[in-house]
């Protein structure tokens, strides 16, 4: 079972503490686990991560202990692809940002 850090704290009665990025660079996400965040939210609304970026960033979330929540984009009609958050999902994001 994959380690979530923000259910951990919550647990724990503490808060926790992350940030968005907006890069597409798994070496972004190694440093901010290494600072010791709880989590992180890749963007692929105001970046334009293809699917095997974000799929490198959140294994590079898992490989340094912070949890992975990634933010879909909408579709064009304003819809959010339940296929595209089912494929995140399987990739390891252990939450989405709608």
């Amino acid at each position: 079972m994959l380690k979530n850090r923000v259910v951990e704290a919550a647990r724990e009665g503490r808060p926790s503490f992350g940030v968005y990025v907006f890069s597409d660079s798994p070496k972004m996400i190694e440093v901010l686990g290494f600072a010791g965040l709880d989590y992180v939210r890749i963007d692929m609304e105001s970046t334009f991560s293809n699917p095997e970026t974000v799929h490198r960033m959140i294994q590079t979330a898992h490989a340094v202990g912070i949890t992975p929540f990634v933010r879909v984009p909408e579709s064009i009609d304003g819809r959010i692809d339940d296929n595209l958050i089912h494929r995140v999902l399987n990739m390891g994001a252990l939450g989405i940002v709608l």
